[in-house]
């Protein structure tokens, strides 16, 4: 196979994606005597967050941009259809943010136009783009969240067979 994802994630690679933890965080969270890990694995770690393990997995470095693209758009309107169900309606940003972040990842928007330039920071680009667009806005909480793991590390699977 010859996409750009890595297979095993080290955490050079982790500091170098800018967490939110400070490095002695990072460190003491990661696997004692490992050198790296394989993205199934992080998916399979419970002493992480789902909101972690969603950090660290929804990014182009661990799938292809084309399968990222397609997972943040099916993740996304399924956000926005829950919170649509529990009568909250989604912002307008928000709705613009999953909207454009997967054409974004494919390459079929750019940043010219200011309102998907605003759409795209706010769902903030790149590897947070996904969990943003689809976490941050999720009406069913913990139970969402979950489903959310469930479906990415159904996908690292599919990638890991080659059933694409």
């Amino acid at each position: 196979m010859s996409d750009p994802r890595l297979r095993e994630i080290t955490l050079t690679d982790i500091e170098s994606w800018g967490p939110c933890y400070s490095q002695e965080k990072v460190e003491a969270l990661w696997p004692e005597g490992r050198v790296s890990v394989t993205p199934l694995e992080i998916a399979d770690a419970t002493h992480l967050t789902v909101e972690d393990r969603l950090w660290l997995l929804l990014r182009p470095q661990v799938m292809p941009h084309s399968t990222l693209a397609d997972l943040v758009g099916e993740l996304g309107e399924r956000s926005l259809l829950r919170r649509r169900e529990a009568d909250r309606e989604p912002h307008a940003d928000s709705r613009r943010a999953v909207m454009v972040t997967p054409a974004y990842l494919r390459g079929e928007a750019t940043l010219e136009d200011p309102h998907k330039a605003a759409a795209v920071a706010y769902s903030a680009v790149g590897a947070y783009a996904a969990y943003s667009a689809v976490g941050a806005y999720a009406a069913g909480g913990g139970a969402e969240r979950e489903w959310q793991l469930a479906r990415v590390r159904k996908v690292l699977e599919e990638l890991e067979t080659g059933a694409e």
